[in-house]
């Protein structure tokens, strides 16, 4: 049975994650009873992370794992450019405040927000952003989470944006009545490297972003997600960085394998 959202819940992923260290280096867990990142898996991540450095990108991510009551974090405040992440926030919003309140109808959106989520459509992302919701909501909802407001297009912290995703965490394991919906959307994301990674064993729920650079916008390629085992253990990660999208990206891969590897650690 799916439990009923309880707003504790979310306050409390929101406090650990704005607990979440920030440093530029990869000693940055606070995990389950203290237990440290095994060498192992530091020496893993410390490779992929001075992998994008070598490659003159940077890379910040935060980790969350609800049941090991674990946070993991790099450059956790540095500010990324968010591209089509940004996509995920409207769209939650939509369906947490409108489409569950009925103040829309699905059938009048649901193409949308198929293009809009699956296919990172622009168009249909501009069509929803313009025509259905509020700035002034959404700024609400954001602060809720403990963000600030996010216009159209913007530049955020990959805190901020594991921030956000709680709210769809909490929106997963909710009893909302589109929630299927709401997987339907967020199951198959073009170009989403942690789905990509690790959706051949896990259940996945993501959004990614990217763009190459251009006179106004730097190399960017984010992704954020909602991991779940086959047991229902459940963990939220959001990675922003400035990797060519359209290059070789091996090493965001390998970033998502890493991390998975070490919320698999501390949950033994």
């Amino acid at each position: 049975m799916k439990r009923a959202f309880m707003p504790k819940d979310q306050q409390m992923c929101c406090e650990l994650i704005r607990d979440a260290p920030t440093r530029e280096d990869v000693a940055l867990l606070s995990g389950a009873d203290g237990h440290p990142i095994s060498a192992a898996c530091h020496e893993r991540l410390a490779s992929v992370v001075e992998g994008i450095r070598a490659r003159g990108a940077d890379v910040g991510f935060v980790v969350f794992d609800e049941e090991a009551g674990m946070t993991l974090a790099l450059n956790a405040d540095t500010r990324f450019f968010g591209a089509s992440t940004v996509k995920a926030m409207w769209v939650t919003y939509l369906f947490q405040d409108h489409l569950e309140r009925g103040r829309v109808a699905w059938d009048e959106i649901a193409g949308h927000v198929e293009r809009c989520i699956a296919r990172s459509d622009n168009k249909a992302y501009t069509v929803l952003r313009s025509n259905y919701g509020a700035e002034r909501e959404f700024a609400d909802w954001l602060v809720r989470a403990g963000v600030g407001y996010i216009s159209s297009w913007d530049y955020y912290t990959p805190r901020e944006q594991a921030l956000a995703w709680t709210h769809m965490l909490a929106y997963t394991q909710s009893d909302g009545a589109y929630v299927d919906a709401w997987k339907a959307a967020f199951d198959h994301s073009t170009r989403s490297f942690i789905r990509e990674v690790l959706g051949g064993r896990r259940v996945v729920y993501s959004k990614p972003g990217w763009i190459r650079q251009n006179e106004r916008r730097p190399n960017t390629y984010d992704d954020a997600a909602i991991v779940i085992d086959d047991d229902g253990r459940r963990y939220l990660v959001s990675i922003m960085s400035t990797m060519d999208p359209f290059g070789d990206c091996a090493k965001l891969y390998d970033l998502a394998a890493a991390l998975d590897s070490i919320c698999k650690q501390q949950r033994a």
